[in-house]
């Protein structure tokens, strides 16, 4: 199925139209190139508003404490990145949550000089241990190893 462009006029497949539930074909009518100059253009324009916008927002400034974390725990963003890369290129895969069994777990750390050395946890259990590990938990059902998770029953 292809549509026309009614900026460029050029007549292209629907993919390069992005979805639009109000229209009678359920597509815009402009195609996605001319939407994002479009965009750009109008940002430009106003790019002090944006500007003000994205500062009271937040928009991609680190959060107040990250370079203090960066500073306590040496290693841990490079670790962090370390793993990222493995799942991308097939080096490491995902696993279930080493607890629970949920899948989707994240990579836990015990050591972040052992890169790749990571145990699987869901976001709960991830939690849970950091709570522990911090002395914040109110139920103690984690013992830490130096090489893995123990649970008892």
């Amino acid at each position: 199925m292809e549509k026309q462009c009614f900026k460029c006029h050029r007549t292209r497949p629907i993919e390069h139209f992005y979805s639009h539930r109000r229209t009678a074909d359920g597509y815009l009518n402009k195609c996605k190139d001319c939407t994002r100059a479009d965009v750009a253009l109008n940002r430009w324009k106003h790019r002090e508003r944006y500007r003000a916008y994205d500062r009271a927002r937040g928009y991609r400034t680190p959060p107040a404490n990250a370079a203090a974390w960066r500073a306590r725990v040496p290693g841990a963003q490079a670790a962090h990145a370390a793993v990222a890369r493995a799942l991308r290129t097939g080096q490491l895969v995902r696993g279930p949550c080493v607890r629970c069994g949920a899948p989707g777990a994240h990579a836990h750390h015990h050591d972040y000089a052992r890169r790749l050395d990571v145990e699987w946890l869901c976001v709960p259990c991830h939690r849970s241990l950091h709570a522990a590990m911090r002395g914040k938990s109110p139920w103690h059902l984690w013992f830490i190893q130096p090489t893995k998770l123990v649970f008892p029953l």
